[in-house]
């Protein structure tokens, strides 16, 4: 995470620095980049909520000044000027994400492993998948989906053949 990375240099190189010394954080998620920068209070079932709710605990906890700077993704694609520094950055993060995600592809995960975060005062773990948001909806798939097709198996609620043609989703 660069903001702990900068927070790190910080304390390591220039712990004597008079003031709040101020840092540029640039993301190509306009979205991602004002729900942690928002004052707006956000609830646990929002999308993303741990690492959110993270980052805003980090940014308040900080004695660094980030400013949020949004840049737009992909523009080796999109344009024939040259690329500033932060989009040349953005490009080098892109490509790195791509490689991470076909490291995971190549030991057939499909998604990384999602620990909790220091700043996390919780997090639900169900069959050891950290749910990222807490929507009653999904929490309530994930828990009782299984024990309920293990309960129609185990009486014969559902005659073989027909557990196929369940939308178990839908459910």
């Amino acid at each position: 995470m660069g903001i702990t990375i900068a927070q790190w240099l910080l304390s390591q190189w220039a712990t004597a620095v008079p003031g709040r010394p101020t840092v540029c954080l640039a993301c190509d998620g306009k979205s991602a980049l004002q729900a942690c920068f928002d004052r707006v209070s956000i609830a646990p079932t929002m999308e993303q909520f741990d690492i959110i709710s993270t980052i805003r605990a980090i940014l308040h906890e900080s004695n660094i000044a980030f400013l949020p700077e949004h840049v737009t993704g992909h523009q080796d694609k999109k344009v024939t000027r040259p690329l500033t520094w932060l989009e040349e950055r953005n490009i080098e993060a892109e490509e790195l994400a791509v490689a991470y995600r076909q490291q995971l592809s190549n030991y057939a995960r499909q998604h990384p492993e999602n620990p909790r975060f220091f700043h996390e005062p919780a997090a639900l773990f169900i069959k050891g998948v950290k749910q990222s948001s807490l929507q009653s909806e999904r929490v309530q798939e994930l828990v009782a989906l299984p024990l309920l097709q293990e309960r129609w198996n185990r009486y014969h609620t559902v005659p073989p053949g027909a557990e196929d043609e369940i939308d178990w989703p839908l459910l």
